[in-house]
């Protein structure tokens, strides 16, 4: 998570308070965490313009809200606006303020947040189904039925640019790592799903054929010269122009 949180630009310092306050909310999880004590723990790492101002405060006060809001709805993306503020303010300090902004590592904050739950999840997964090759074949055994009856009954039922999904053979997708067959399920459940509704709002846009092929009209010439259309039960009289006109042979 730490190498994350340094890849989108995150002050250390903040690094830091995030990863002290997700450990001490793992470990105690219904306690609320004392914003001076996460202070204290960083604050011989702090850099000197960032000691007893603007930062701490800002700090001290993410802490407290997201006391309120919770821990465990951080896990889930719920996060305070003052940790934006907080980076606002490093960015403030290193003079890029331009270039980056506090509403956009938000954004990559919860992501982060989510694959560092997902990575919690799948490490509490291998401890209870465990990671050899027997307990891996069991997970495989459990995903047989599925990937089975996607294969045999749902490949046409995709769009012809999601087919490449079906091009590996059954048996090798079986060989895969658990992990990989799920989100191959997950994945083609998806595309099943969009083409379903692509189908549906294409069958809704058609025309009907009787748009295209309306009423014939019966078009007759009386012996005055005149074209009589009849359609719709109704009769309208037009002249033709003289060179059309039934010339008297007599």
């Amino acid at each position: 998570m730490r190498g994350m949180l340094r890849k989108h630009g995150t002050a250390s310092e903040l690094s830091n308070v995030l990863i002290i306050c997700l450990q001490r909310w793992e470990q105690y999880p219904n306690e609320n965490i004392k914003p001076e004590d996460v202070l204290a723990k960083i604050n011989g790492e702090m850099k000197p313009f960032r000691r007893n101002d603007k930062f701490s405060d800002e700090i001290c006060v993410a802490v407290q809200n997201q006391n309120d809001i919770g821990w465990g709805n951080m896990i889930k993306g719920r996060i305070s606006k003052y940790w934006s503020k907080a980076q606002e303010t490093c960015y403030r300090h290193m003079k890029e303020e331009e270039k980056h902004n506090g509403k956009t590592w938000g954004a990559q904050l919860v992501r982060i947040l989510w694959m560092y739950s997902e990575s919690i999840w799948m490490h509490r997964n291998d401890c209870k189904y465990g990671v050899g090759a027997e307990a891996l074949d069991k997970q495989r055994e459990r995903l047989r039925p599925m990937v089975e009856k996607l294969y045999d009954g749902y490949e046409d039922k995709v769009r012809l640019a999601d087919q490449g999904l079906f091009h590996l053979n059954k048996d090798l997708r079986l060989k895969r790592h658990p992990r990989m067959i799920k989100k191959w399920i997950k994945i083609v459940r998806m595309c099943i799903a969009q083409h379903k509704k692509e189908k549906k709002r294409g069958l809704k846009k058609q025309r009907k054929i009787t748009r295209y092929f309306g009423k014939r009209k019966k078009v007759l010439i009386n012996g005055n010269g005149l074209q009589t259309y009849e359609a719709n039960e109704q009769s309208v009289e037009v002249e033709t122009p003289p060179d059309r006109r039934l010339r008297d042979t007599g």
